[in-house]
C-alpha cells in the first residue's frame, strides 16, 4: 500500500500548509475521497487500485485543458491549475520501464514465452509500469 500512504502521508499536508498552500492539500484530499468510493476495500486499497485512481485524475485533467483549448477560450489561469494538479499527481505515479527495460525482462522471462504469460508477468511484477502497447511491441519484435 506504498502509494496509499504516500497519498496520504501527513507530511504532504504539513509542506503544503507550510508552503501556506492549501491547494495541494485539496487536491490530496479529493484524489483520497476518490479512491475511497472506487477501492474495494476503502480502508486497504491495492496499489493497482491507487495507481489507476491516479491515472485517471490526470487524464481528465488533461482532456479538461484540451476541452478549453477547443473552444478556443483564453485559458491560461486554469491552463495553469490543471497542469498543476498534473504535475502534482504525476509525482506520485511510480517510473514507467522503458523500452530497454521491457527487453532485458523479456530476455529472462521463463519458458513458455508467449504473450499472455510475457503480460501475466508484467502485471504480477510491474502492474502500472509498463505501457501495455509497447509491451506488446517488445514481445512482437523479439519473435
Amino acid at each position: 500500500m506504498l502509494y496509499y500512504l504516500r497519498v496520504g502521508d501527513k507530511n504532504d499536508y504539513l509542506y503544503s500548509y507550510i508552503r501556506k498552500s492549501k491547494f495541494d492539500v485539496e487536491i490530496l484530499l479529493n484524489l483520497k475521497a476518490d479512491l475511497s468510493v472506487s477501492a474495494k476495500d476503502r480502508l486497504n486499497p491495492t496499489d493497482d487500485e491507487v495507481i489507476s485512481t491516479i491515472k485517471t485524475a490526470v487524464k481528465e485533467y488533461a482532456e479538461t485543458i484540451d476541452l478549453l483549448k477547443s473552444l478556443n477560450l483564453d485559458i491560461t489561469p486554469a491552463w495553469i491549475d490543471y497542469q498543476y494538479r498534473i504535475n502534482l499527481l504525476s509525482t506520485y505515479l511510480p517510473t514507467q520501464l522503458e523500452e530497454s527495460d521491457l527487453v532485458s525482462l523479456w530476455a529472462n522471462l521463463e519458458e513458455p514465452r508467449n504473450l499472455k504469460n510475457w503480460m501475466t508477468f508484467l502485471k504480477t511484477n510491474y502492474a502500472g509500469q509498463y505501457n501495455g502497447s509497447l509491451a506488446k511491441r517488445v514481445f512482437e519484435n523479439q519473435q
